[in-house]
């Protein structure tokens, strides 16, 4: 049983009905989810009455001409490639290309800026420090394979 939402509860939720709403994503309420599910069948009844059970609806798009025609034993040298071109794409893109950051570094080495910055090397480590640094590995080894020893005791 769900308890009555108080108005803070209300006003959260309208927040966040909002936020999402900007993003495209439409929360529904049960009640809602039911409503649609039960006009869903409706539908789908409807159709299986009118002898149409594998038929699409009336919205649904017709790719019926969009048909190839292939035989067994065809020979194929490429896939297939779509000429159409997209619409307002390049209006989409126009301003994206510049802050690309390929792009910013191929511009800073046209421009004499040295391009890609190399890493540096590593540094030698005296004897006295490279130990130092063998007992440390050594010790977090041993305190792992304790632990893990523990654990298995268990």
């Amino acid at each position: 049983v769900e308890a009555e939402p108080d108005e803070l509860e209300e006003i959260v939720d309208s927040h966040k009905k909002k936020k999402l709403a900007k993003k495209g994503i439409v929360l529904k309420s049960k009640e809602e989810k039911r409503q649609l599910r039960r006009e869903r069948e409706k539908k789908r009844k409807a159709r299986q009455k009118r002898g149409g059970t594998n038929k699409q609806p009336a919205d649904a798009k017709d790719f019926d001409d969009f048909e190839d025609k292939q035989v067994f034993g065809d020979t194929v040298h490429a896939p297939p490639s779509l000429n159409f071109k997209m619409r307002n794409m390049e209006e989409k893109m126009a301003g994206k290309a510049s802050s690309l950051l390929l792009a910013q570094k191929l511009n800073n080495k046209q421009d004499g800026g040295g391009g890609v910055v190399k890493k540096a090397k590593k540094e030698h480590l005296s004897m006295a420090k490279k130990a130092m640094l063998e007992k440390e590995r050594q010790r977090v080894v041993e305190a792992y394979r304790a632990l893990k020893a523990d654990k298995i005791s268990f």
